[in-house]
């Protein structure tokens, strides 16, 4: 069964104060190097002298992980339950994929994005697993993640809840701050559908257009005429 609306709230909840005790970590990781490299230094008594030349060193080998490096893509199955956010505050497995997807740095993009904008509706009483909707086919989804717009990918459109689509429409007109996160998220979701379709099997698209995000895409995606 599909979790209930507070429940929803609460998981999203832990989920933004978890990426904020992420957040302090990593500045304070990044503050102690910091100030140690600020601590004033007794000024030399004369000018030391200038050290001899240095053979020119030998190139470093690259490291699979060295900078520049590709981060390697998230196995399909996280990165569904990952948009799919944890079912309830005590899904433990659950909060544990969106860890590594908050360190996975293209999936973070899209979990964050998604998170604004799943928060975002629900100041308006718009919860995903309460939509009404009529999945479009693993086909049509994939078709529309190599490029397709138009007739072909109508049924993207997915999302049947007239209250809903209602209310977000006029949200996206009259408050600038919730069309910059839609746009952001829609941009973010379009890029890694493009990713994931290209390795995905039918049956993980259509697990993806299931989920709180894919749902969150065929609302809001709709709203802005994006499958017209």
């Amino acid at each position: 069964a599909l979790p209930m609306a507070d429940e929803i709230a609460a998981a999203l909840g832990e989920i933004a104060a978890g990426q904020r005790a992420l957040e302090a970590r990593i500045a304070a990781l990044a503050v102690a190097p910091a100030v140690a490299a600020t601590k004033p230094l007794a000024p030399p008594r004369r000018p030391p002298p200038a050290p001899p030349p240095r053979p020119a060193a030998a190139p470093q080998p690259k490291l699979a992980l060295g900078d520049g490096a590709e981060p390697q893509a998230l196995p399909a199955e996280d990165f569904v339950r990952a948009v799919d956010f944890p079912r309830d505050a005590r899904d433990r497995e659950g909060f544990a994929v969106l860890r590594r997807a908050l360190d996975h740095h293209p999936t973070g993009q899209v979990v964050t994005a998604a998170q604004d904008v799943l928060t975002l509706l629900s100041q308006d009483g718009i919860f995903m697993d309460d939509l009404e909707t009529a999945p479009a086919t693993p086909a049509t989804w994939r078709i529309f993640a190599e490029g397709a717009r138009g007739p072909q990918v109508a049924a993207m459109a997915s999302i049947r809840d007239r209250s809903a689509l209602t209310i977000a429409a006029t949200r996206m007109r009259e408050d600038t701050v919730f069309r910059d996160a839609v746009h952001h998220f829609l941009r973010a979701f379009d890029r890694a559908l493009a990713d994931f379709a290209a390795g995905a099997a039918d049956a993980e698209l259509a697990a993806l257009s299931d989920t709180r995000s894919g749902r969150a895409f065929a609302l809001m995606g709709r709203v802005a005429g994006l499958f017209d």
